[in-house]
């Protein structure tokens, strides 16, 4: 065991150094379980139904705008086993199981992102930490509690205590330290490849995405991009249950409509909710990390999102060796707006972990079995494969 954290290379977590935290109790609170480069965050027994969404104030911590009727409309406990419908367009705020007790001397950075199976849905989190004026961002010397603001935006969701929404990515030192340069991301092996599996070069000190609207076969379509139904009210969409039972997935042609392929160019209507592919395909050694963002927040009247992070190893060991597409979230706004095929939709920054991953033969089994590497243009896992 590393005898001091500060001990740790500068880059991102690995799960052996995140368990190391956990262990040290910088993390605490936890179920000693990570992930890759990243560690799940779980909600508590209590939860806030909120008049609008509001991120906490440096300095200060976040029980001042839970106790403050401004901003909250009530305040309950969860029952052992019960569970909550969070309505769409409704903002909650969740205290979280984990909290932090980060010595400003380690160093320690971080990033929060929505789980990419939540991020399908059109569920929008952000973390909150005490003394923190930022969504999404752990400074050093953050100590104390970790909250969860969650806004279903188009179908209604159960959650219950412990449901896991958001995950943590670490950093030892500055992020900027560990991002890759252009002149060493070209010096790797390839790690994004376009289409023809021809390496993909960096220019800047990150890379673009584009948008893929070539056709893929979803049942029995030919189909480029998912949206979802807004034709009716759907049934809430169960966060709680085991996603291993095949029985429990939902059909997803009641909560989504295929779109199929007339040319290279899609119309996003205002208030809908897309799911779309990158042109371009990740296989990610263990030692490199990847964290996407959108061109901006708005491209023209809608918003891009990619929920998750991407983490080492992604894409590496499908078993067709061509490497795995990213998945977009998309949203339009106001008026309707077309995207183009080849469009820049994302970038990219690349950062060295602070070790190398170690990956099991149990863990590359997992990621065929579970996780999203074999994915083409694919919704939530939450959803059955089309008939």
């Amino acid at each position: 065991m590393v005898d001091s954290i500060s001990e740790i290379r500068p880059g991102v977590l690995s799960r052996e150094q995140i368990l190391l935290l956990m262990n040290e109790n910088i993390i605490q609170n936890t179920t000693d379980s990570a992930g890759f480069s990243s560690f799940d965050l779980r909600i508590g027994n209590k939860y806030h139904v909120m008049k609008g969404g509001i991120k906490g104030e440096k300095n200060l911590p976040y029980s001042g705008v839970l106790n403050s009727s401004d901003f909250v409309e009530s305040s309950r406990d969860f029952t052992e086993g019960q569970d909550l419908t969070l309505i769409p367009k409704k903002t909650y705020v969740f205290p979280l199981k984990e909290y932090l007790k980060i010595d400003k001397k380690y160093e320690i950075f971080g990033f929060a992102s929505g789980k990419s199976t939540i991020g399908r849905l059109d569920v929008l989190t952000r973390l909150i930490a005490d003394g923190s004026g930022t969504y999404d961002e752990i400074q050093p010397s953050c100590s104390g509690g970790l909250y969860l603001e969650v806004t279903p935006i188009t179908f209604p969701v159960i959650v219950k205590e412990g449901t896991k929404l958001a995950q943590l990515r670490l950093f030892h030192g500055t992020p900027s330290i560990s991002q890759f340069t252009s002149e060493e991301f070209n010096l790797y092996p390839p790690m994004l490849l376009k289409k023809d599996g021809e390496k993909v070069k960096m220019e800047a000190d990150f890379c673009y995405l584009h948008l893929n609207l070539d056709p893929v076969c979803i049942g029995d379509k030919e189909i480029y991009a998912f949206v979802a139904r807004s034709d009716d009210e759907k049934p809430p969409i169960d966060l709680t249950i085991d996603l291993r039972e095949p029985k429990n997935l939902l059909d997803p042609s009641v909560y989504w409509e295929r779109i199929e392929k007339k040319d290279r160019c899609i119309m996003i209507e205002p208030e809908r909710f897309y799911i779309l592919r990158s042109l371009e395909r990740f296989k990610l050694p263990e030692d490199v990390a990847v964290y996407g963002h959108p061109v901006s927040e708005t491209l023209g009247e809608i918003r891009i999102h990619y929920a998750g992070f991407v983490h080492p190893s992604f894409g590496k060991y499908r078993e067709d060796q061509t490497g795995t597409p990213l998945i977009f979230e998309v949203r339009g706004h106001n008026v309707n707006t077309f995207l183009r095929h080849g469009e820049a939709v994302a970038k990219l920054n690349f950062y060295k972990m602070s070790q190398k991953l170690k990956i099991t033969e149990e863990d590359k089994k997992k990621e065929r079995d579970e996780g999203y590497d074999k994915q083409e243009l694919k919704l939530s896992n939450y959803f059955s494969d089309w008939k």
